[in-house]
C-alpha cells in the first residue's frame, strides 16, 4: 500500500501541476480539468489517510502512556498497601511481645 502511494504521488503531483498550467487554456479541452480534478481528489485522498494514520498512531501512542502511568499507580499503590500492611503486622507482632 505505502510503496504503492508513494510510486501514484509524485505522478498524482506531476499530473495536477499539468492540469493546473494548461486546464485555463480553452483549446486544451475538458479532459485535462476531469484528470486535474482527479488527481487532486487522489492526493487529498493521500494527505487524509496519513492523516488518520497520524492520528490513529497518536491516539495509540497516548493509550499505551496511559496504560502504563495506570499500572506504574497501581503498581506504587501495590507495593504501598504491602508496606504499610508488613509495618502493621511487624507493630502488632511487637506489642504482642
Amino acid at each position: 500500500m505505502q510503496r504503492g502511494v508513494r510510486h501514484l504521488y509524485p505522478r498524482l503531483a506531476r499530473l495536477a501541476r499539468l492540469a493546473r498550467d494548461t486546464v485555463h487554456i480553452p483549446n486544451h479541452g475538458s479532459g485535462y480539468a476531469i484528470h486535474a480534478i482527479h488527481a487532486i481528489h487522489a492526493i487529498h485522498a493521500i494527505h487524509a489517510i496519513h492523516a488518520i494514520h497520524a492520528i490513529h498512531a497518536i491516539h495509540a501512542i497516548h493509550a499505551i502512556h496511559a496504560i502504563h502511568a495506570i499500572h506504574a499507580i497501581h503498581a506504587i499503590h501495590a507495593i504501598h498497601a504491602i508496606h504499610a500492611i508488613h509495618a502493621i503486622h511487624a507493630i502488632h507482632a511487637i506489642h504482642a511481645d
